[in-house]
């Protein structure tokens, strides 16, 4: 059945995966690793590091890089892995202790293959390569999302969308919750698009200026790895404000089901593009696709990432891989538009839709 794919609601076995669970105990560290499914070859998906991180997350996540990988038609399967562990409240020293045992736990699990997530970063990645000899996003010397290729696949996305929506990128106002990576990166290319910058949000706080906020200023907190509310440029709103100011384009690139059934009516963007892995619960984006706002899907929208991890496999150039990113996504955006218009059915049920045609092809 093509709707029963571990979805918010649903987390049993179903004919596509999980093909195995294990949780992975070495004191102090604790965590999981999910392989969902391997047809289309080893499992690909991140490691996300916080601590409350629960098997149902991950479960989910795995599905999501399943179809991910699918609909891009790489020659990935999905997988998820966490570990359970506040590195802010610990430390460095404690830190590379956990990466390391989480490392050595997953040496023997040669279906999956690790990568930077929520939580995680460039150096962790190096440690899990170094005990385990893989990992999926660190090109000599760069990782995929220090190249800002996530970020740039979720403007291409947006971008394609817009265009259908006959809705111009310049002047457009843009809200982002998440400032990492992927969402420093979304918002350097809205940037160069024309877009205007209205609100972002981090795990401290939210912030708002409807005229704009100065880009190159929050930019510069992120390198310096400061809160985004030290901002000069905003006022400062109350948490999980930034998903309900007026914009044109929202990007949720933070944690999961941050949209959801309690704040979905209060959303004013007109198209969303899900810079995070499930960022809406299922039942908020059925209400999303009813009250007319776009929402690109994040099995399209964020596939960037990956889409880079198999042109470094591949031994293309940078130059290359953006071109790959772009060409892809665009296209998956497309046609994701078309089909929901064809099949009027929502846009998460045509993005699955999309991805068990190649799954199983």
């Amino acid at each position: 059945m093509i709707a029963n794919t571990l979805g918010s609601e649903q987390c049993e076995p179903d004919g596509i995966g999980p093909e195995m669970v294990v949780y992975l105990y070495e004191p102090p560290m604790r965590g999981m690793v999910v392989v969902d499914n391997t047809r289309r070859g080893p499992a690909l998906g991140g490691t996300r590091m916080a601590p409350d991180v629960s098997t149902r997350e991950v479960l989910r996540l795995a599905r999501t890089m399943t179809l991910k990988n699918a609909v891009a038609e790489l020659p990935f399967g999905g997988g998820k892995s966490a570990i359970l562990f506040d590195r802010l409240v610990a430390g460095p020293e404690a830190t590379r202790r956990v990466v390391e045992a989480f490392a050595r736990r997953i040496r023997d699990l040669p279906a999956y293959i690790p990568g930077p997530d929520l939580g995680t970063n460039e150096a962790d990645m190096r440690i899990i390569y170094g005990i385990t000899g893989r990992v999926g996003g660190i090109p000599d010397g760069l990782p995929i999302d220090a190249l800002g290729v996530t970020g740039f696949g979720v403007c291409v996305a947006a971008r394609t969308a817009a265009a259908r929506m006959a809705m111009p990128l310049q002047g457009a106002r843009v809200a982002i919750q998440g400032f990492g990576n992927v969402g420093s990166a979304v918002a350097r290319y809205f940037q160069r698009d024309g877009a205007r910058l209205v609100a972002v949000a981090d795990v401290f706080g939210d912030v708002y200026a409807p005229e704009g906020l100065d880009v190159a200023e929050l930019l510069e907190l992120f390198r310096r790895k400061r809160p985004m509310i030290e901002a000069r440029c905003g006022r400062r709103l109350p948490r999980g404000g930034v998903l309900e100011v007026p914009c044109d384009v929202l990007v949720p690139a933070a944690r999961p089901d941050a949209i959801h059934e309690g704040n979905v009516g209060a959303l004013k963007a007109r198209l969303i593009v899900q810079g995070a892995n499930i960022p809406a619960t299922a039942a908020a984006e059925g209400l999303l696709h009813r009250r007319g706002i776009v929402n690109v899907p994040d099995i399209i929208a964020n596939a960037g990432g990956v889409i880079g991890v198999a042109c470094e496999a591949a031994h293309r150039t940078t130059e290359e891989m953006f071109q790959a990113v772009e060409s892809t996504i665009a296209r998956r955006t497309d046609e994701l538009l078309e089909r929901v218009a064809r099949e009027q059915v929502t846009p998460r049920e045509a993005a699955t839709r999309m991805a068990l045609e190649r799954l199983f092809a």
